[in-house]
């Protein structure tokens, strides 16, 4: 399961209901002439080495990635 960089951005700003184009900026300078291959990790040694697999979904994991920083913003305050 892979996900873009534009799918992160979008579930993570679902968690808080906020429109994320209005606080993205996409600025093409940035962008790549040709996009590389697609890099991709595998957790199939993890899972054979040490019996590991995900359990959560990419949806719940920004939620709890989210959820953390907001935390931690509130404790600073």
């Amino acid at each position: 399961e892979t996900h873009s960089v534009h799918e992160f951005v979008e579930a993570a700003f679902a968690v808080v209901d906020l429109p994320w184009e209005k606080y993205v900026k996409h600025d093409p300078s940035f962008d790549r002439p040709t996009e590389p291959v697609r890099l991709v990790g595998c957790a199939e040694k993890i899972r054979k080495t040490l019996g590991w697999k995900p359990t959560g979904s990419f949806a719940q994991l920004v939620r709890e990635m989210v959820e953390a920083e907001l935390a931690a913003i509130d404790s600073r305050q």
